[in-house]
């Protein structure tokens, strides 16, 4: 698992200083490798610096701290600690990656059935970049609709519309906040990193400003000039497709066309013809599920109700069922009720959220 960390806005000595103690902090995420670009506002590009290794073999690193204490108004720096996941630990691939106009770091895992797709990224040595390669191409919200499972959380700074973009899905975490009265934004994969190192620097978070990155949301913020505060982000909605794998059983990838049109609903194994049979939400009995499925383990996600291996004995003998990403969920005909929502609405109402991975964290 990757981290990601940096500042943007009107940077001086306490912002650097910041930074550098990030990087080596952020090596508890990622060993492999550690990378870093800054920018000054009166150069058209910035620096980029990578090393093997912890974020100490970057930071003692004498050209980096020579340069980076030598730039005069800094208005972005941008971090990444590697855990490598794909690819080799060299220099090669080590974040940020350059593509274009953008500059920017990935932490997650696509798999290569997903990122290979990608009209443009495709033909690159790994998932991260894959994807910063098609942004820099088609935008960010065309390269996710073309991805259909894996785990990203991508930041790159535009050099044309000085902007720093933040994007994530429900598998990372990201964290903001701003300092100097909305004059400095910072973000990290560790909300708690982020506020010990600002704390241990004597930077102040602006009271109220700390977020979580929304799921799923494009966010993109222009640098301001100097001294002065953050405008509100442009925001755009970059929803991956939909897709499922069968937990042990195959994979739908051959049936991923058909898949689409089936987001958000029910379905079973059949384990006769090797096919993914669909239904609509409704209330499904045990006889229509594979009779050897095991389902040792599971339980009710909203009371509790353990469901014996092999048998589809709840409260009453009803089950339904709906699959989220990875593997199936049960919910008992007594917490369902007589006339079953869809399941959208379901998650909404008992969880506030219609997202499976926020589902599961709060079950």
């Amino acid at each position: 698992m990757c981290g990601h960390l940096g500042v943007a806005g009107s940077l001086g000595g306490p912002e650097k200083s910041a930074f550098k103690q990030m990087l080596q902090v952020g090596s508890l995420r990622g060993p492999h490798s550690v990378g870093a670009y800054f920018k000054s506002r009166h150069d058209e590009v910035g620096s980029v610096f990578h090393a093997l290794g912890y974020g100490h073999e970057l930071t003692e690193f004498k050209q980096f701290d020579t340069d980076l204490a030598k730039a005069h108004n800094v208005s972005v720096m941008l971090g990444h600690n590697r855990w490598a996941t794909q690819g080799g630990v060299n220099i090669e691939n080590a974040h940020p990656f350059s593509y274009g106009d953008i500059i920017g770091a990935h932490n997650g895992t696509v798999p290569e059935y997903g990122w290979k797709k990608l009209e443009y990224g495709g033909k690159e040595d790994m998932d991260s970049k894959a994807l910063l390669k098609s942004i820099s191409e088609v935008g960010a919200k065309e390269t996710i609709a073309q991805i259909s499972f894996g785990a990203w959380c991508l930041i790159w700074y535009d050099e044309v519309y000085n902007t720093i973009n933040f994007l994530r899905n429900e598998e990372r975490d990201l964290y903001l906040c701003t300092s100097g009265g909305g004059k400095n934004l910072w973000w990290a994969s560790e909300l708690g990193m982020l506020v010990w190192i600002l704390a241990r620097n004597g930077i102040k978070i602006d009271a109220g400003s700390i977020l979580q990155l929304p799921i799923n949301k494009h966010m993109a913020l222009e640098i301001p000039k100097l001294d002065q505060k953050f405008w509100l982000p442009y925001v755009e909605d970059a929803p991956k497709k939909s897709f499922f794998t069968s937990s042990g059983r195959g994979s739908a990838a051959d049936d991923y066309d058909d898949w689409t049109r089936y987001r958000g609903k029910s379905w079973r194994y059949s384990n006769g013809d090797s096919k993914f049979t669909y239904h609509s939400g409704e209330v499904v009995s045990w006889d229509d599920l594979d009779d050897s499925y095991d389902t040792h383990g599971s339980c009710c996600q909203n009371c509790g109700t353990e469901i014996p291996k092999y048998s589809a004995s709840g409260k009453d003998g009803k089950i339904f069922f709906h699959n989220g990403v990875t593997a199936p969920m049960f919910v008992c005909s007594d917490c369902w009720g007589e006339s079953p929502p869809t399941w959208k609405e379901w998650l909404i109402e008992n969880l506030g959220t219609d997202n499976w991975a926020l589902r599961s964290k709060a079950s």
